[in-house]
Parts: structure tokens; sequence; C-alpha cells
């Protein structure tokens, strides 16, 4: 998924973010490369040593610069030095979104990169979308080749259902998974650290919500359940 492939949507709420440095767009492939083992070897140090909170947001923006131009694979070295695992791929990230948030419970303490993370979550929702698509159309191909018209129109509606419940279900685990995360960190951070990661989390799930309002009644009826 490239950044023309992008909702507009989705760009406009980030257009701040993706503010692109004229440096970095002057530089090398191989410059480039660098600079972005430069952003996830600071993760890294983040992960094993903390960070201070100006730190911190010096690496966002750093972060989003450099996303402006490397984004899908930003994207993915930075949920590899997250999860600890190098062997994921972006098709993983899509087949199993929530699978981004299994990062360590520390990181939540820098909304700076908890802003990353959201960033990034937003990027494979969208992405996984099209993945869901795409698998549905290849089975859809294999299909037609046996099956009359009739049955054909009725599968693709079937197809098409199951694909909207996965996605909509997924898209309520990630808003659910992070309800918890504030649930849990209340207990033990301070009010100020948690209003701050409140606001940072809450207006993300409301993004969601605009972008999508079933999921607000889907997240309802399983808080309630």
């Amino acid at each position: 998924l490239m950044m023309d492939q992008l909702p507009q949507v989705f760009l406009a709420d980030h257009a701040l973010h993706l503010e692109t440095d004229s440096q970095l767009i002057s530089l090398g492939h191989r410059s480039k490369t660098n600079t972005i083992e430069s952003l996830t070897d600071q993760l890294k140090n983040t992960l094993a040593n903390g960070i201070s909170r100006k730190q911190a947001d010096r690496w966002r923006r750093r972060w989003f610069r450099v996303y402006a131009f490397r984004g899908q694979l930003l994207t993915l070295k930075t949920t590899q030095i997250l999860l600890d695992n190098n062997q994921i791929a972006y098709d993983d990230l899509c087949a199993d979104p929530h699978c981004l948030l299994r990062f360590p419970f520390q990181i939540y303490n820098y909304p700076s990169v908890i802003q990353i993370i959201l960033f990034i979550m937003r990027e494979i929702l969208i992405a996984s979308r099209h993945y869901f698509e795409r698998i549905n159309k290849g089975k859809q191909l294999q299909q037609s080749s046996s099956l009359q018209s009739d049955m054909i129109c009725i599968q693709d509606v079937k197809s098409k259902q199951l694909q909207e419940t996965l996605v909509h279900t997924q898209e309520a685990l990630v808003i659910q998974i992070l309800l918890d995360v504030l649930h849990e960190y209340k207990k033990t951070a301070c009010l100020p650290a948690y209003r701050e990661l409140q606001g940072v989390i809450c207006s993300f799930i409301h993004q969601m919500f605009i972008t999508n309002p079933v999921l607000a009644k889907l997240v309802h009826f399983q808080v309630n359940s």
C-alpha cells in the first residue's frame, strides 16, 4: 500500500505530521536507509533504557518526516523493533492488525511514541481492508469457473458481508484493547500522565468512530457483554 493509495481522510488527518524535510528528500537511497536505521536504533534504546520527554518528541518529529518518503518500510521496521520480531512481514500486520499493540507496556509512558504507534495502526487498518479485498477477489476468481452466474452473485454478497464483519471485528478489538490499556494505566500513573495518554488514545478512537460509526455500537455492545 503506497502513500497515493491511502484515503484522503487519512492523509488530511495527519497533514501536520507529514511535513517533509527538504534535506531528507535530497539524500541518496543509502543515506535514507541509514536514517531509518538511526530511528529504529533510538527506539531500541528507548525500550532498553528509557528516554526523556524532549527526546521522545524530537524522535516523533523525525519519524513523521522520514515516513513521508519511506512510509511502508519505516512502518515495518518500527513494528519489528516494537514487537522484537524481525520475521514479521507487512502482510502479517494486515492479517492481524491488533498484534501491533503487543509491545512492552512501558511504552505507554511516552505519548509521543504512542502517537506514532496509533498512526501506524491507522495505516495498517486501512491496508488490512485492501488485503482482505485482494484475498476475496482471488477466491471469487477461483470459484467463478465452476459456478453458475446466480450462484456467483450470492457468493459475492456473502463474501463481502463476511469481509466487512471481519474488518469491523478487528477494528472494534483494537479499540477495546486501547480502552483496557487506559483502565490499567490509570491504576499506576499520576493523573497528568494518565490525562495525556487518555487524550492521545481517545482522539484516535474518536477518529475511528467518525470514519466508521458502526464501530461505536459494536464496542458498546462488547463492553456491556
